[in-house]
């Protein structure tokens, strides 16, 4: 997977520490994700300039996406803490 998706030679790999092959890992996720996220923006984009003579509405409002949605601080912590407790189960106590 590294040597094809990543772009990474095979020698260029084996000399990698698990910590820059993380790195570069979570960069390419996060190249990937945007592309995503830009490619349904465009979506809704047309869809929007198709409509707007007839409906007021705006792009969001059209079609909103999950990732425009804000998270509150106390929904964050609460998630996190959610997760915490599944993993760590015997720390809760602690």
């Amino acid at each position: 997977m590294a040597v094809g998706q990543y772009g990474i030679r095979p020698n260029d790999f084996w000399d990698l520490t698990l910590y820059e092959f993380c790195l570069i890992q979570d960069g390419y996720l996060k190249k990937a994700q945007s592309e995503y996220q830009t490619k349904w923006e465009q979506t809704r984009f047309i869809g929007w300039c198709a409509i707007r003579g007839h409906f007021k509405v705006t792009p969001e409002e059209l079609m909103p996406f999950n990732w425009e949605k804000k998270q509150s601080a106390k929904d964050f912590i609460m998630a996190n803490l959610e997760t915490f407790d599944r993993i760590f189960p015997d720390k809760i106590n602690e």
